[in-house]
């Protein structure tokens, strides 16, 4: 999957890695060709599909930690305050027998 905000770069996120997602621009040309169709005498053509003058690579990404601080500071607990909904109701621990 690709994942990214409208202010980040893209990453592609697989179930166990993420990777950024840059753009490289090629200064060399690179050909995207096919065999020729069977015609007499064709064995050793090619037909040129197209062109390309760019790629997009794949890094290992790198966690972005301090970004962390900002996701987690809006559900930031701060002790002493309780929300009014809560006094109505009781909370019971419960054993899993584990």
């Amino acid at each position: 999957m690709i994942k990214g905000g409208p202010e980040d770069d893209a990453v592609l996120c697989t179930p166990d890695k993420t990777y950024n997602v840059r753009s490289v621009t090629l200064s060399n040309s690179v050909l995207l060709v096919s065999p020729s169709p069977h015609i007499e005498r064709s064995e050793n053509q090619v037909v040129i599909q197209d062109g390309l003058n760019e790629l997009l690579e794949l890094v290992p990404a790198v966690p972005k930690l301090q970004r962390m601080n900002v996701l987690l500071k809006e559900h930031e607990w701060e002790e002493g305050l309780e929300d009014d909904d809560d006094d109505d109701e009781t909370f019971h621990a419960v054993s899993t027998g584990g």
